[in-house]
């Protein structure tokens, strides 16, 4: 074959199967004897710890309503009786599983169940509303530990522990927790 002739997009193909850590390939062929490759990684978004459940859970909460009198404080206790790590899998914004390595400076997602592997995708609806509540309670200053997604409630371990419905409205989820906290700032004080 000649150097024109190649079939970019066999090699595209063949190239992105063995490299699930690239998004996107493209070529520029560089007369006369020249191909130059265009490569597009994934940008890491989460380090998932993937967790075997061997026990049930055990998971006691209250949702945070619209009205603060009503709200009381989420109380979580021996969440998971027994668990065993499963995986740590890397996966990006898209929720594609690109990679099987541990990524420290990553946000890690705790998940309970068995069926990521490398080149699936993680729930993308879920992943965006996740980082959507990050992002909300970021600004609220509050100090984050762990993250756990169980079904579809986001337990974020940290003060105070803090349980999001990923099939609620997040505004209105962080509205109720500004005013859950601002009743217990006012009741320290008076």
């Amino acid at each position: 074959k000649t150097f024109l002739s190649i079939d970019e997009d066999l090699i595209r193909k063949k190239i992105l199967d063995k490299n699930p850590c690239l998004i996107n390939l493209s070529f520029d062929k560089k007369l006369p004897d020249k191909i130059v490759l265009k490569i597009e990684e994934r940008i890491p978004a989460f380090l998932i710890r993937q967790t075997k459940i061997t026990q049930s859970l055990s998971l006691k909460y209250i949702e945070a309503t619209s009205s603060s009198d009503s709200a009381k404080f989420v109380s979580i206790t021996d969440l998971i009786k027994d668990s065993t790590p499963s995986g740590n899998f890397i996966v990006d914004k898209t929720g594609f599983v690109f990679s099987d390595q541990e990524k420290t400076d990553l946000p890690e997602l705790k998940v309970f169940y068995d069926d990521l592997k490398i080149g699936s995708n993680f729930n993308l609806g879920q992943i965006q509303k996740i980082e959507e509540i990050l992002e909300q309670v970021k600004k609220l200053e509050i100090q984050m530990g762990s993250l756990n997604l169980t079904g579809d409630s986001l337990i974020i371990d940290g003060v105070p522990k803090l349980i999001f419905s990923l099939k609620k409205d997040t505004s209105s989820q962080v509205a109720s927790l500004q005013l859950i906290l601002e009743k217990a700032k006012m009741n320290l004080v008076g």
